[in-house]
């Protein structure tokens, strides 16, 4: 029997332990990237990359794959792998100037030797593989490492906390110290919380994604303590619920303070969509009629309910963004951003099949840009996610991995909202994030900053697996 005990003690503390370094390292690679700017720096960028290799390396050498999430990870791995293949590809200097972009026989032209390749700046094309790599090996980690509905569950309100303690720093800092970002000096966008990165747009996509994190924490932690209180005489709701709204609170506050005009609606409109859906959904689980009358009931209660609740955020996000639509109303659309997609469009034309190469989009765009578009800045990125890939990837590849990842959300997602009942908050809290990401990434280019997109890879992957795991008690005896 002692042995047994020992035995049993050995196994526990190694599992512990084989589960804890991944952990540790996944940790440290969030870290590194958030109290750097969002990971913008080559830097520090590369360090968390090789903290969150050892991590999926760790994870896949010891805790092998989770058979509910295996094909969701085949398709990343294979997404991914593909991704920097033909990237790689874009770089290489071919034979005899094979597929060389047409900006090579300039330099010809002008007496200048170069090798042609398909990207205008390979060292760049080669660089992007980083930002390119950390958010795919974030979602790959995620599901190696957070396989129980527990496990996620957790996850989540680690994620809904943390993001909530950066967000009121980020409060008190902007209202405090708003020249400072961080722990150095700030230099662009003063007035507005940023931190912890260096834009707006991107912070307030961040405080979105973490007010749907921090709101589909409490629901589960208020289903939790309401179906507890059936069974027993305790009436208080737990004390974790109340600090998940907190975060939640919090997180909307900084979302309002970065005033991102973008940001600010998609936010909106995903967290609008979440708190509908939530209540549709906890209305149609409380009834006791018979079958007939009770689904006629609960019905119109779900309608009833769902327009209340909207009529409420409508009311409430007017009121909490109310710089944001000032500044909406004062500065209309954007129209530099508006006046270079022609000319966006156009390099997309003339680069059709190939592209440019990711990286590549500040040193060719200036040929495409418009002169009457005014020379007040400087244009980095696309500040469109889709228009960017298309250039930087060429139209065909970037649609086609467009669709596939489509195709693959919409299935696991759709496998949560049928099989995950007593988990649709999850669900509906993944889809809600997709949305509102989806819809910030027309103005804005959030998910090619290193710190958001793990983030998001993040919330991906934990909403994911719980959509795939097929009853609770399979997925807790994963734990």
């Amino acid at each position: 029997m002692q042995i047994r005990r020992e035995a049993v003690d050995r196994s526990w503390t190694m599992k512990t332990i084989s589960r804890t370094i991944p952990v540790v390292f996944f940790l440290l690679s969030f870290g590194i990237v958030l109290l750097t700017d969002g990971g913008v720096y080559p830097s520090s960028l590369a360090v968390a990359v090789i903290f969150m290799a050892l991590a999926l390396a760790v994870a896949g050498l010891l805790e092998g794959l989770h058979r509910e999430t295996s094909g969701l990870f085949g398709f990343v791995l294979v997404l991914w792998l593909v991704l920097i293949a033909w990237t790689s590809f874009q770089a290489l200097s071919l034979p005899s100037g094979l597929f060389a972009n047409p900006a090579w026989l300039s330099l010809r032209e002008a007496g200048i030797e170069a090798p042609g390749r398909i990207s205008v700046v390979p060292g760049d094309t080669i660089a992007s593989l980083l930002p390119i790599s950390l958010p795919f090996m974030t979602l790959l980690a995620a599901l190696l490492l957070f396989r129980s509905d527990r496990q996620v569950e957790s996850a989540l309100q680690v994620f809904a906390l943390c993001g909530g303690a950066f967000a009121v720093f980020a409060i008190v800092q902007s209202v405090l110290f708003p020249h400072t970002l961080m722990f150095a000096p700030k230099t662009h966008y003063i007035g507005n919380l940023t931190a912890p990165f260096v834009n707006r747009n991107t912070a307030a996509t961040f405080y979105g994604l973490v007010a749907v994190a921090s709101i589909v924490s409490f629901a589960l932690a208020a289903a939790s303590s309401a179906h507890r209180r059936g069974r027993s005489s305790d009436r208080q709701m737990p004390r974790r619920a109340w600090v998940l709204l907190l975060m939640a609170l919090a997180a909307v506050v900084a979302l309002a303070l970065t005033r991102s005009r973008g940001g600010v609606a998609a936010s909106f409109l995903g967290c609008g969509a979440l708190l509908v859906t939530l209540a549709i959904h906890f209305a149609g689980k409380k009834t006791s009629l018979p079958m007939q009358s009770a689904g006629r009931k609960a019905w119109g209660r779900q309608a009833a309910l769902a327009l209340v609740t909207l009529a409420v955020v409508l009311v409430v996000g007017s009121l909490v963004f109310a710089r944001a639509i000032l500044r909406a109303e004062v500065q209309a659309i954007d129209e530099g951003r508006l006046c270079i997609i022609p000319g966006i469009w156009q390099a997309i034309r003339d680069n059709f099949i190939l592209g440019i190469g990711s990286g590549s989009f500040r040193f060719y765009f200036p040929a495409y840009r418009d002169p009457d578009c005014g020379l007040a800045a400087t244009w980095f990125k696309a500040h469109n996610f889709y228009l960017d890939a298309m250039l930087a990837l060429g139209f065909l590849v970037s649609v086609a991995m467009f669709v596939a990842i489509a195709a693959m959300l919409l299935r696991v997602y759709g496998t949560g909202l049928r099989r995950r009942k007593s988990k649709k908050p999850v669900v509906l809290g993944g889809i809600a994030a997709i949305l509102l990401v989806a819809l910030h990434s027309f103005p804005d280019f959030s998910l090619q900053v290193p710190g958001f997109a793990m983030s998001f890879a993040l919330f991906l992957g934990l909403t994911a697996t719980i959509s795939l795991n097929s009853t609770d008690r399979r997925s807790i005896r994963n734990l």
